[in-house]
């Protein structure tokens, strides 16, 4: 339910911000005035007065002209006349097309200079290059003088009148100046008591209150919440707040009680949590012992690969479950010149080759089971697979990859593997299946070795 509230801040503070609005705008619009119309008004006058000033000139320069044609003729002065005229002219169009803009005393001079404009052109038009002396000085004294005298003194009281009028607008938006200069500053003046007046009633109503929230939560932060209650004189929102803190801080001290009691449960129950962990992991540490253990037995420790114990009982077993249709093969595999690597590079040397070897029967044979049988002498059973083709690529990816060189302190040794291979078709006996297959080796030992050969391929 939202309470009504006598002195609401939101309320108080729209108060103050009706004057400062008024004297914002109030300043606003004066400035508006003195940077826009006067500069508009000015900005005319001065644009006239100087197109005013220079068609003055323009007529002076036209009159030089036709007394330079009149005493000298020619085709060159009257081009100088011809083009003086034309710039008289466009000044006057220039002129004239701000006639709107001026007084009617203006506009009548304006209308009585392009009449007599309109004369002279006529005049003009009839002069010749070649008009002598004579006839040239009269058509000037009779026609022109008169004429381009009276365009110039028509200008200059044209000059003289838009003169006036600029210094009377002048005059008067100065005045208005003032006055708004006047205004500005009175909205200054209550503009910067409004804010003081905000001001003092933020520091009062506000800022007092806030910070005294903002003390008694900081307080509760570091957990003193047994402390004085806030001032909850007034009817504003922060004195609703306080109200609302001073309960919470009631509430507080009963809830602390019960937080006091939930940690030393939870602590309690930390503990016992702790004892099952050390225990779990007790047990745990025991399991992974008794596994290292276990593997280690049946492991080669050079190799890491099933000793000959371990991978009899696999292979054993496989014939004792072995079901209807489930076939296998085994591998033989025997190191050629591992003696020469002894030898010539050392047992260290002997030892990494051995470890080559198991690494690359990984690689080949995944998912087989691998084992070294003693020696150089190394056995794999590929489980559920006695397919020639398939058997054959294992072979020769074996025989490819340990084809290589062994070097040693610039002594080498090469290095290659003889393969005897056996498949359990037609044989229920892992004894059998192994004389089959060492049969195969040594068949491969002595036809060159660094190659593998299938029992089924031998002749009995």
């Amino acid at each position: 339910m939202r309470i009504k509230l006598k002195n609401s801040i939101k309320k108080s503070i729209r108060v103050f911000f009706i004057p400062i609005g008024i004297m914002a705008m109030i300043i606003i619009a004066a400035v508006m005035f003195c940077f826009g119309k006067y500069k508009k008004t000015m900005d005319f006058y001065n644009k006239a007065y100087s197109d005013i000033s220079t068609t003055v000139l323009v007529a002076n320069t036209l009159d030089d002209a036709v007394m330079d044609y009149v005493e000298y003729g020619g085709k060159y002065y009257l081009d100088k006349v011809t083009y003086n005229y034309d710039s008289l002219v466009d000044k006057i169009k220039l002129i004239s097309n701000n006639r709107d803009s001026y007084s009617s005393v203006v506009r009548d001079y304006i209308d009585n200079v392009e009449m007599i404009t309109r004369e002279i052109e006529v005049i003009i038009k009839n002069f010749r290059a070649d008009t002598d002396d004579a006839s040239r000085s009269k058509i000037y004294s009779e026609k022109l003088f008169e004429r381009i005298t009276r365009v110039e003194k028509d200008f200059n009281f044209i000059l003289k009148f838009v003169t006036e009028a600029g210094l009377e607008k002048y005059n008067k938006l100065e005045s208005r100046i003032v006055v708004t200069q006047v205004l500005v500053v009175v909205a200054v003046l209550v503009l910067c008591l409004a804010v003081y007046l905000l001001w003092l009633y933020y520091n009062r109503n506000v800022a007092v209150p806030v910070s005294d929230i903002y003390e008694w939560s900081t307080m509760l932060g570091e957990g003193y919440y047994k402390m004085d209650d806030l001032n909850t004189e007034g009817d504003s929102e922060l004195t609703e707040l306080a109200k609302s803190f001073n309960m919470v801080k009631a509430k507080l001290a009963e809830a602390t009680k019960l937080k006091d009691e939930y940690v030393k449960a939870t602590e309690k129950i930390k503990d016992i949590e702790e004892h099952k962990k050390k225990f779990v992991k007790q047990l745990y540490d025991e399991k992974r012992d008794k596994e290292a253990i276990t593997n280690i037995a049946k492991c080669d420790g050079l190799t890491g690969l099933y000793n000959r114990r371990t991978f009899d009982e696999i292979v054993e077993e496989f014939f004792i479950k072995r079901p209807a249709g489930v076939e296998g093969a085994l591998f033989l595999i025997d190191m050629d010149n591992f003696k020469n690597i002894n030898d010539s590079l050392g047992h260290l040397a002997g030892d990494e080759a051995l470890k080559l070897l198991a690494g690359v029967m990984r690689i080949v044979f995944t998912g087989a089971y691998l084992g070294r049988y003693g020696g150089d002498e190394f056995i794999v059973f590929c489980s559920g697979n006695s397919n020639t083709e398939e058997l054959k690529k294992y072979a020769e990816a074996l025989c490819k990859k340990m084809d290589t060189v062994m070097e040693k302190e610039g002594k080498k040794v090469q290095m290659s593997v003889s393969v005897g291979i056996s498949k359990t078709e037609e044989v229920n006996d892992y004894s059998e299946l192994y004389r089959m297959a060492d049969k195969a080796l040594y068949f491969s030992k002595e036809n060159g070795r660094n190659r593998y050969t299938f029992s089924e391929d031998l002749e009995d």
